[in-house]
């Protein structure tokens, strides 16, 4: 069980850490922001490739992998498949029909098939992880002075998303789609028994997320990392809050995280479990998946120093399993430190 995050404390000094139990769902679209909204509106939308030249790819694609015999047979078929006025040309015709009522005819597909459909553990699998250049981190307080620099490098950006100031991406001076920042933060994948869907978060809005989730020891804690007037928390005051995390869990507890590493049908019946079982977990489940993004303070690992790049990899990719810091982890998040 999510044990731990929707206590709130009632110590002043200790008010914006919630110690969780369990997590929090919304609408699955971020919207169109006005000030990128025309330039997403000017972007040409996905061409439908002609059939007959679809069908000519096909043929050259297929072809060094089969005989002379095999190719012929699949040539025969295309033929027929692509003859005027038959299936082919039917299914060209509904794609053509799908073109004019979607921007993109392809993504909604794409995604499902080739990630919420992918019933495969998203670790390593699926999820990439990437890595900051190697610290040296003599004591505790440099992790936690780190982290508290990387929060506020990233509430900085999110600033900048919320304001609509990125600058258009170009290629070959051609405008690109700027629709994935507005998804990146408060965003999660949430798991399904056939198929997992994913939840985002407007953040410009009155009821925006102002939490992140910080992991230790296998606890998840809410962390406010905003005040009433709408600036976020300074470095120090983020270093405050993440050194009383780590004195309220000084000891490991059970490493629920490493469940959202199971094969997605499992994790996905056991979501549903979660959910179900009390209230506490409910809602802790929801601040997990609402949070801006989610913080991991990992244990110290003992290595060969000969081995430390692979020991990084094992971090980054999946925490070297339940017995170093893989349940100090959320992996369905987008943005997981």
């Amino acid at each position: 069980m999510l044990r731990p995050m929707a206590r709130k404390l009632m110590n002043q000094s200790m008010r914006r850490v919630k110690k969780m139990t369990a997590p929090m769902q919304i609408s699955a679209k971020a919207p169109i922001m006005r000030s990128y909204s025309s330039h997403q509106s000017s972007l040409p939308k996905l061409p439908v490739p002609q059939f007959q030249k679809t069908l000519q790819k096909y043929l050259l694609a297929v072809q060094p992998l089969l005989t002379e015999e095999e190719f012929q047979h699949t040539k025969q078929i295309v033929e027929e498949f692509g003859k005027p006025g038959g299936q082919g040309e039917e299914l060209q015709m509904k794609l053509v029909q799908r073109s004019q009522k979607y921007e993109n005819w392809l993504s909604e597909w794409w995604l499902n098939a080739a990630y919420l459909d992918y019933r495969t553990p998203v670790v390593v699998h699926s999820s990439p992880g990437v890595a900051f250049p190697l610290m040296d981190f003599k004591s505790e307080k440099d992790q936690l002075s780190f982290a508290a620099k990387l929060i506020c490098g990233a509430l900085d950006y999110k600033d900048v998303i919320d304001r609509e100031k990125i600058p258009i991406d170009m290629m070959g001076g051609h405008p690109l789609c700027m629709d994935q920042y507005y998804k990146l933060l408060s965003s999660c994948r949430i798991p399904g028994t056939k198929r997992d869907s994913i939840v985002v978060y407007p953040g410009n809005k009155s009821n925006a997320p102002r939490h992140i989730v910080v992991a230790h020891n296998n606890h998840f804690f809410e962390l406010d990392v905003y005040h009433s007037d709408g600036k976020h928390l300074t470095m120090e005051e983020l270093f405050n809050q993440l050194e009383k995390i780590c004195s309220m869990s000084p000891q490991a507890t059970d490493p629920v995280g490493i469940l959202t590493t199971e094969h997605r049908n499992t994790w996905g019946k056991v979501y549903k479990k979660l959910k179900k079982l009390d209230k506490v977990n409910k809602k802790s489940l929801e601040k997990i998946e609402k949070a801006i993004l989610l913080l991991c303070l990992d244990r110290p690992l003992t290595y060969d120093p000969d081995d430390r790049l692979s020991a990084l990899g094992r971090q980054v990719l999946h925490g070297d399993g339940s017995h170093g810091n893989g349940g100090n982890r959320w992996v369905d998040k987008t943005i997981q430190v």
